[in-house]
């Protein structure tokens, strides 16, 4: 294994694992000892899943870390995600896609209604007296036209 081309593949990824539970530095110092782990062990990591293993060492790092510095250098989870940018109101997207779902043709209706009522499409096929494969073809078609609705499908 080479250790340089492993670093290339892999280190931000373990970094960014890091980095979104802990300060920096200390993600730093956790990043190295993953590392000087591969480093010691080059021939015993040839054949096997590299990234499953170089994870598998982050992870008991990061708890060996966690019990040693309890609270510290945590990143309180206020600071881990960004708050989310304002959603539009779920009522005018509810009612955008009510009125799309009008407009579909009768039998594509009866599906994405028979669906949104959370029945297979065995059920459906039998209210509807045909086949449940033709079922899921309406709903598939069903479905890219719903995508097409202005202001129902927007998050």
């Amino acid at each position: 294994m080479d250790i340089e081309v492993a670093y290339r593949e892999h280190g931000q990824a373990l970094l960014a694992y890091f980095c979104a539970r802990v300060q920096q530095v200390d993600a730093e110092d956790l990043l190295q000892i993953v590392w000087i782990a591969a480093h010691k062990r080059p021939d015993s990591l040839v054949g096997i899943d590299l990234r499953r293993w170089l994870f598998r060492v982050a992870h008991n790092a990061l708890v060996s870390f966690l019990i040693r510095n309890p609270g510290g250098g945590v990143i309180p989870l206020g600071e881990v995600d960004p708050p989310l940018p304002p959603q539009p109101d779920d009522g005018e997207r509810i009612a955008a896609l009510r009125a799309c779902i009008e407009k579909l043709s009768k039998e594509f209706r009866k599906v994405v209604q028979g669906r949104l009522r959370g029945e297979s499409s065995k059920v459906i096929a039998t209210q509807l007296g045909i086949d449940a494969a033709k079922v899921d073809k309406q709903f598939y078609m069903a479905k890219k036209e719903l995508m097409k609705c202005p202001g129902a499908n927007e998050p």
